[in-house]
């Protein structure tokens, strides 16, 4: 597969500059630990998208307190991330975020009964451009909404966001991914927005683009 190819590549060309990622990698690796890269890396790949790229993401079916104890293994400094994982700081400012699937909070949060596995990283993920998960080891990609919305060149939400915890940062996403992206977003993304009244605590810069799309759409203020 094209794709694969093409992500197994970039993570290799990664691995070799990035001293912190490939040591955790070939920990997991080395002791048979299933994990993906998820989210920006595999968008950015697939989309030949490199402006900003600075992180990555990655889940692996070990538990937390484990992920911690690997970290200080090898001295790295971190910190915890309000959403249940871990991140450090490789070279060039760098940063790599580590989650538990077990523990990841969009299983927890908005999917309890989904059952938590890497198949189903994309479904949790709320965004549909955010859900691509990239197995190296295993050489397996799941990134159907991924590749829905490069088809169609939309970003679009998962099912009906209005009760999902915490929307106003989703809208805030959802806003960022439109401005730093080449995907528009659908009629129902752009209307969800208009819902997240908290959005008004945003910049002014977000708050004007906001209005500008919302208008185009023939809706009315932000809330």
């Amino acid at each position: 597969m094209f794709e694969k190819s093409k992500l197994r590549n970039t993570l290799n060309k990664y691995r070799k500059q990035q001293y912190a990622l490939n040591m955790l990698l070939i920990t997991f690796e080395d002791n048979d630990y299933d994990y993906a890269i998820v989210g920006g890396f595999v968008r950015r790949v697939l989309t030949n998208e490199w402006n900003g790229f600075r992180d990555f993401d990655i889940i692996v079916d070990i538990p937390s307190t484990w992920i911690k104890h690997i970290i200080k293994h090898f001295g790295f400094s971190f910190s915890e991330n309000s959403n249940g994982g871990f991140s450090i700081k490789d070279n060039n400012n760098m940063s790599i975020d580590i989650w538990s699937l077990q523990d990841h909070s969009p299983f927890i949060t908005n999917y309890p009964d989904l059952s938590k596995s890497f198949e189903n990283i994309q479904k949790a993920s709320i965004i549909s451009i955010d859900g691509g998960t990239y197995m190296p080891a295993k050489n397996k990609l799941y990134w159907d909404f991924l590749r829905k919305s490069i088809k169609q060149n939309q970003i679009f939400c998962l099912n009906n966001p209005v009760n999902y915890i915490g929307k106003a940062k989703i809208g805030a996403r959802l806003i960022y991914l439109n401005l730093t992206t080449d995907f528009n977003l659908s009629d129902e993304a752009a209307a969800f927005c208009k819902t997240c009244k908290r959005l008004r605590s945003l910049n002014f810069k977000v708050q004007k683009y906001l209005k500008h799309i919302l208008d185009k759409r023939g809706c009315s203020s932000i809330g």
